[in-house]
């Protein structure tokens, strides 16, 4: 099995999805073929790979045209996994965390974001490895489901999200709602409020 190996979530050519195995050392992404297995859902194929006796080195990815076929989560469903899976890891709960330690961990994630900018070249993409020669850029619109880290400033920002969502749930705040409020009010806010630069 080489070292650099990879599977990424394809559309079938007959119909349903596939995944297909693709090397980091290799120029472009691999296409489905007719030969490779078919999966009748995006789930199903993953399921596949996780099942795998040899999993792929460097994870598991679904290509951007298979994104409109899994499921979409609400904010509050997202919320809901991110509290149960704080619980699970120990973070929950959390009596001596102050609202100013909230606030300071939502700015390390930002503050992480810039980081990986600033240090790898520059680019809003989704690094998967960094080893010789690397980093290796995969899909900006990837979706990373593996056991290696997802790298890069999508990673970071989900990152944020996450830490947004865990501390939502933990104040009983419904991000949707106030969304849906602040929204509303932003419409009618004049051209560039505020009289900012930036």
């Amino acid at each position: 099995m080489s070292s650099d190996d990879y599977t990424i979530i394809r559309k079938h050519p007959l119909g349903g999805f596939a995944a297909v195995k693709g090397f980091d050392s290799c120029e472009g992404m691999p296409e489905a073929k007719e030969g490779h297995h078919q999966y009748p859902t995006v789930q199903d194929a993953l399921d596949a790979v996780a099942e795998d006796l040899y999993p792929p080195e460097y994870g598991v990815s679904i290509h951007p045209e298979c994104s409109d076929h899994f499921a979409r989560k609400t904010l509050d469903e997202m919320a809901q996994e991110v509290w149960e899976w704080a619980q699970s890891k120990g973070w929950e709960p959390n009596p001596a965390r102050t609202f100013g330690d909230v606030c300071a961990l939502l700015h390390s994630e930002v503050s992480e974001a810039l980081e990986e900018f600033r240090t790898y070249h520059d680019t809003i993409g989704h690094y998967e490895t960094y080893g010789e020669g690397g980093p290796f850029l995969w899909e900006t619109t990837s979706a990373n489901y593996g056991n290696s880290k997802p790298l890069g400033v999508p990673s970071e920002f989900a990152d944020i999200l996450i830490r947004l969502l865990h501390y939502a749930a933990a104040y009983g705040i419904d991000l949707e709602a106030e969304y849906e409020a602040k929204m509303a009010y932003n419409r009618n806010r004049p051209w560039k409020h505020g009289g900012k630069a930036l």
